[in-house]
């Protein structure tokens, strides 16, 4: 009797500084503001007029992208001239691949191959930033009603204007490339998989939720051709080009579905619809891809997955 209670009180203290020690941690998290970059706005549209004002830049631009989305607006943005080019890692390359045999040749090719002091003026180059960090004011060859892309950083937390002008440039294509990350998941599927509930009441899971309920396997008859259903979620504001190709799944003898390019509405969710004849199974998955072509014209590639496929005889 008095070991079960040593063991009570045991646990009880256990339970209390376990408490404890995880209240501080969530104290501490609580106060540890998030590690983000700097504030950045990119932007492609057509120059409609620049000018200086109080040391600064005034642009005014009718853009057609804004951060990578689709966007027609009027903007007028303030920044400082500046621009900032870290050559730090390719330096380092330079200097221990020997591709030249002074350290000063290394920062001489990349002034020529980034055309540096034809971009600039007033080149100042900030070692504590890195061993080859450039600041420099940009040289502006900007013509009124030509489009470009522009990137700008907030480095400090004055109110108006952005605190740097990082890169301005003629260069679409390599704007909307750059901008493919951001397009990854426009397009995402629901495998539509159907389970049972706490009541026994069966029910299909809502796209992006996970419930810790049983899953109901799909049947397939064998020989007797069954319909698949996966729910395709388009997550963006504008239609989306795509195609189903790839499609398999192992033990089937028949796999039919549209394989022609198609468009998913803004915004919305489309079944597609797999016609399976299969006399066994020796995977219990449905595979396959779907490519989709986004808002800049980048092209990417998700995989199509239904689970949980069960074969029965007749």
């Amino acid at each position: 009797m008095k070991f079960k209670f040593l063991i009570l009180i045991f646990l009880i203290t256990f339970i209390f500084i376990s408490g404890c020690f995880e209240q501080a941690q969530r104290e501490k998290e609580y106060k540890t503001p998030p590690m983000f970059g700097p504030p950045s706005l990119n932007v492609y549209g057509k120059l409609l007029d620049y000018y200086e004002q109080d040391n600064l830049t005034i642009f005014k631009i009718q853009s057609e992208i804004v951060n990578w989305e689709l966007n027609n607006t009027y903007l007028e943005i303030k920044s400082k001239l500046e621009v900032s080019y870290n050559f730090t890692y390719d330096y380092l390359r330079c200097i221990e691949q020997n591709w030249y045999s002074t350290k000063q040749e290394c920062k001489n090719h990349f002034y020529k191959k980034y055309n540096i002091s034809e971009k600039c003026k007033n080149i100042v180059e900030l070692p504590e930033k890195g061993l080859f960090y450039v600041k420099c004011d940009i040289k502006f060859d900007l013509i009124k009603g030509n489009n470009y892309v522009f990137y700008f950083m907030k480095l400090s937390e004055k109110e108006g204007f952005w605190d740097r002008v990082i890169y301005i440039s003629e260069n679409l294509t390599e704007y909307k490339k750059r901008g493919k990350w951001k397009h990854k998941k426009d397009l995402v599927i629901d495998q539509m998989t159907t389970t049972e509930g706490e009541e026994g009441e069966k029910r299909e899971i809502e796209p992006g939720r996970i419930r810790a309920v049983k899953i109901i396997p799909t049947k397939i008859i064998a020989g007797e051709p069954t319909e698949l259903k996966i729910l395709l979620i388009n997550k963006q504001n504008n239609e989306i080009k795509y195609k189903i190709n790839d499609v398999k799944l192992n033990g089937c003898e028949k796999i039919n579905f549209d394989s022609s390019e198609k468009l998913i509405t803004a915004n919305s969710t489309k079944e597609l619809i797999f016609n399976v004849t299969c006399t066994k199974l020796d995977k219990d998955s449905l595979e396959g891809k779907i490519k989709f072509i986004d808002e800049l014209d980048n092209e990417h590639t998700i995989s199509i997955f239904k689970q949980f496929l069960t074969i029965e005889e007749l």
